[in-house]
């Protein structure tokens, strides 16, 4: 996810919006000015960038959040914008680490993110969160495979975005006034999810007392 000012004519982006998307193997470049999972860059002003899962799988190193002064020469920092209820995972067998962000406090927010794997919360994130998304395949490829299954630390942790279009990738209502779950994915309302292959999915469990993440009461 990038929001940049654009080096061509001096303009640059205001009011952006980022939301439910993943990002598969993506954030490996460690430059200054691009390859992050996350990228502001110049003085674009009041960008929201929520509920999005940026997963990093194979590569050598992982760089989830960057902040610049200009993609094309220092042209100012991004201000006023707002960053949580992101998945960040760095998973896979080699080795990787995550750069902190260069976040300069002009009225942006970084907060309420969840980090797992090999990366550990930087310290701009005023309340981060760790523990285990449950993605339901974390060496997969594919959308579904990255969809959080019960007991994930994602769920229900996220902060209530008012506005928020009312969907997550998958077209999954998204309630506005409680907390969502943190990602691309709305687990509460997903009528498909079957988080321990029993073949009874998880909202039909929940709704007649049975346990979403137990196959043995099938």
């Amino acid at each position: 996810i990038e929001i940049i000012k654009a080096m061509w004519n001096g303009a640059f982006q205001e009011g952006a919006i980022a939301r439910y998307n993943i990002g598969i193997d993506v954030g490996w470049r460690n430059h200054p000015h691009n390859g992050a999972g996350i990228f502001l860059t110049g003085d674009v002003e009041g960008s929201q960038i929520y509920n999005n899962t940026i997963i990093q799988l194979s590569q050598l190193q992982y760089k989830a959040i960057s902040f610049s002064d200009g993609w094309n020469g220092p042209s100012g920092w991004p201000t006023n914008s707002l960053i949580h209820n992101n998945i960040f995972y760095a998973g896979g067998t080699s080795p990787t680490y995550h750069e902190n962000a260069t976040f300069d406090d002009r009225g942006n927010v970084l907060s309420q993110n969840l980090y797992h794997g090999a990366i550990a919360p930087p310290p701009e994130d005023a309340a981060p969160l760790t523990g285990d998304p449950r993605f339901v395949n974390p060496a997969g490829l594919t959308a579904d495979d990255f969809k959080v299954t019960f007991g994930a630390a994602a769920i229900s942790n996220g902060m209530p975005v008012a506005g928020n279009g009312g969907l997550d990738f998958f077209g999954n209502a998204v309630a506005s006034g409680t907390p969502p779950t943190l990602g691309f994915h709305e687990y509460l309302s997903d009528p498909v999810i079957d988080s321990d292959g029993d073949a009874m999915v998880d909202l039909w469990e929940s709704v007649h007392g049975l346990d979403p993440g137990s196959a043995s009461d099938a």
